[in-house]
Protein backbone atom coordinates (compact mmCIF):
# COMPACT_ATOMS: atom_id res chain seq x y z
CA UNK A 1 0.00 0.00 0.00
CA UNK A 2 2.86 2.37 0.78
CA UNK A 3 4.35 1.92 -2.72
CA UNK A 4 1.08 2.61 -4.51
CA UNK A 5 0.40 5.95 -2.79
CA UNK A 6 3.34 7.92 -4.31
CA UNK A 7 2.52 6.61 -7.79
CA UNK A 8 -1.13 7.53 -7.40
CA UNK A 9 -0.21 11.02 -6.22
CA UNK A 10 2.14 11.41 -9.21
CA UNK A 11 -0.54 10.27 -11.65
CA UNK A 12 -3.11 12.64 -10.17
CA UNK A 13 -0.63 15.53 -10.35
CA UNK A 14 0.16 14.78 -14.00
CA UNK A 15 -3.53 14.44 -14.86
CA UNK A 16 -4.44 17.83 -13.37
CA UNK A 17 -1.35 19.48 -14.89
CA UNK A 18 -2.17 18.18 -18.37
CA UNK A 19 -5.84 19.12 -17.96
CA UNK A 20 -4.88 22.68 -16.96
CA UNK A 21 -2.56 23.02 -19.98
CA UNK A 22 -5.12 21.73 -22.49
CA UNK A 23 -7.90 23.94 -21.14
CA UNK A 24 -5.62 26.98 -21.37
CA UNK A 25 -4.78 26.13 -24.98
CA UNK A 26 -8.38 25.47 -25.98
CA UNK A 27 -9.43 28.98 -24.96
CA UNK A 28 -6.83 30.46 -27.33
CA UNK A 29 -7.98 28.55 -30.45
CA UNK A 30 -8.56 30.70 -33.52
CA UNK A 31 -11.85 29.88 -35.23
CA UNK A 32 -12.45 29.50 -38.94
CA UNK A 33 -14.37 32.79 -39.08
CA UNK A 34 -11.57 34.70 -37.36
CA UNK A 35 -9.00 33.42 -39.80
CA UNK A 36 -10.94 34.21 -42.98
CA UNK A 37 -12.66 37.43 -41.87
CA UNK A 38 -10.26 39.58 -43.92
CA UNK A 39 -10.39 37.40 -47.03
CA UNK A 40 -10.81 39.42 -50.22
CA UNK A 41 -11.74 37.39 -53.29
CA UNK A 42 -11.21 40.30 -55.69
CA UNK A 43 -7.51 40.29 -54.77
CA UNK A 44 -7.17 36.83 -56.30
CA UNK A 45 -8.94 37.80 -59.51
CA UNK A 46 -6.82 40.96 -59.82
CA UNK A 47 -3.64 38.90 -59.62
CA UNK A 48 -4.70 37.00 -62.77
CA UNK A 49 -5.54 40.12 -64.77
CA UNK A 50 -2.14 40.34 -66.55
CA UNK A 51 -2.75 37.04 -68.36
CA UNK A 52 -6.36 37.71 -69.40
CA UNK A 53 -5.24 38.97 -72.86
CA UNK A 54 -3.26 35.77 -73.39
CA UNK A 55 -6.25 33.63 -72.37
CA UNK A 56 -8.53 35.53 -74.77
CA UNK A 57 -6.01 35.11 -77.63
CA UNK A 58 -5.75 31.37 -77.00
CA UNK A 59 -9.55 31.08 -76.86
CA UNK A 60 -9.82 32.75 -80.28
CA UNK A 61 -6.97 30.71 -81.83
CA UNK A 62 -7.28 27.19 -80.44
CA UNK A 63 -4.50 25.60 -82.52
CA UNK A 64 -1.80 28.12 -81.60
CA UNK A 65 1.30 26.90 -79.75
CA UNK A 66 3.47 28.63 -77.18
CA UNK A 67 6.29 29.14 -79.68
CA UNK A 68 3.85 30.71 -82.20
CA UNK A 69 2.62 33.19 -79.59
CA UNK A 70 6.16 33.92 -78.50
CA UNK A 71 7.23 34.65 -82.07
CA UNK A 72 4.26 36.81 -83.11
CA UNK A 73 2.89 38.35 -79.90
CA UNK A 74 5.77 38.46 -77.45
CA UNK A 75 4.02 41.05 -75.27
CA UNK A 76 1.34 38.46 -74.43
CA UNK A 77 3.82 35.92 -73.12
CA UNK A 78 6.04 38.42 -71.33
CA UNK A 79 4.01 37.86 -68.13
CA UNK A 80 4.34 34.06 -68.36
CA UNK A 81 7.23 32.32 -66.66
CA UNK A 82 9.06 30.42 -69.40
CA UNK A 83 10.16 27.74 -66.92
CA UNK A 84 6.54 26.70 -66.48
CA UNK A 85 6.07 26.38 -70.25
CA UNK A 86 9.18 24.23 -70.53
CA UNK A 87 7.97 22.00 -67.71
CA UNK A 88 4.64 21.45 -69.46
CA UNK A 89 6.21 20.66 -72.82
CA UNK A 90 9.05 18.50 -71.47
CA UNK A 91 7.50 15.34 -72.86
CA UNK A 92 6.40 12.14 -71.22
CA UNK A 93 8.65 11.21 -68.37
CA UNK A 94 6.99 8.62 -66.19
CA UNK A 95 8.00 7.41 -62.76
CA UNK A 96 9.40 3.93 -62.40
CA UNK A 97 11.18 2.04 -59.66
CA UNK A 98 14.92 1.43 -59.96
CA UNK A 99 16.56 -1.74 -58.66
CA UNK A 100 17.24 -0.24 -55.25
CA UNK A 101 13.81 1.32 -54.76
CA UNK A 102 12.08 -1.87 -55.90
CA UNK A 103 14.14 -3.84 -53.36
CA UNK A 104 13.20 -1.32 -50.66
CA UNK A 105 9.49 -1.50 -51.55
CA UNK A 106 9.53 -5.29 -51.23
CA UNK A 107 11.57 -5.17 -48.03
CA UNK A 108 9.63 -2.42 -46.26
CA UNK A 109 6.07 -2.93 -47.49
CA UNK A 110 5.94 -6.64 -48.33
CA UNK A 111 3.24 -7.90 -50.67
CA UNK A 112 1.64 -4.43 -51.20
CA UNK A 113 5.12 -3.16 -52.16
CA UNK A 114 5.53 -5.96 -54.69
CA UNK A 115 2.10 -5.19 -56.16
CA UNK A 116 2.95 -1.47 -56.36
CA UNK A 117 6.21 -2.22 -58.18
CA UNK A 118 4.43 -4.57 -60.60
CA UNK A 119 1.71 -2.01 -61.39
CA UNK A 120 3.94 1.07 -61.66
CA UNK A 121 6.66 -0.64 -63.72
CA UNK A 122 4.13 -2.46 -65.94
CA UNK A 123 5.36 -5.89 -64.91
CA UNK A 124 9.06 -5.22 -65.53
CA UNK A 125 10.65 -8.53 -64.55
CA UNK A 126 13.91 -7.08 -63.23
CA UNK A 127 12.23 -4.62 -60.85
CA UNK A 128 9.67 -7.25 -59.86
CA UNK A 129 12.42 -9.77 -59.05
CA UNK A 130 14.24 -7.16 -56.95
CA UNK A 131 11.09 -6.41 -54.95
CA UNK A 132 10.51 -10.15 -54.36
CA UNK A 133 14.13 -10.53 -53.24
CA UNK A 134 13.60 -7.60 -50.86
CA UNK A 135 10.49 -9.26 -49.46
CA UNK A 136 12.30 -12.57 -48.91
CA UNK A 137 15.30 -10.80 -47.37
CA UNK A 138 13.02 -8.95 -44.97
CA UNK A 139 11.33 -12.20 -43.95
CA UNK A 140 14.64 -13.98 -43.42
CA UNK A 141 16.06 -11.13 -41.34
CA UNK A 142 12.99 -10.79 -39.14
CA UNK A 143 12.65 -14.57 -38.71
CA UNK A 144 16.34 -14.94 -37.94
CA UNK A 145 16.14 -12.10 -35.44
CA UNK A 146 13.15 -13.71 -33.72
CA UNK A 147 15.00 -17.02 -33.46
CA UNK A 148 18.13 -15.30 -32.14
CA UNK A 149 16.15 -13.44 -29.48
CA UNK A 150 14.39 -16.66 -28.45
CA UNK A 151 17.67 -18.55 -28.17
CA UNK A 152 19.29 -15.68 -26.26
CA UNK A 153 16.49 -15.42 -23.71
CA UNK A 154 16.29 -19.21 -23.38
CA UNK A 155 20.01 -19.35 -22.70
CA UNK A 156 19.80 -16.64 -20.05
CA UNK A 157 16.60 -17.63 -18.28
CA UNK A 158 16.91 -21.42 -18.49
CA UNK A 159 19.51 -21.37 -15.71
CA UNK A 160 17.02 -19.73 -13.37
CA UNK A 161 14.78 -22.80 -13.28
CA UNK A 162 17.47 -25.36 -12.42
Amino acid sequence: MKKILPYTALLLFLFFFIEKETSAKSSAIVTHEDYYSEFDESEIYNSFSPINNLIEYIAENENVTYSDIEASHSQLVSVVNSGAAIAISAGEEKFSFTKQTAFFMGCAFGVPGIIAVAIINNGDSEALNNSIIGFVTSGCLSGGLAIAIYVFYFAIFSGLYY
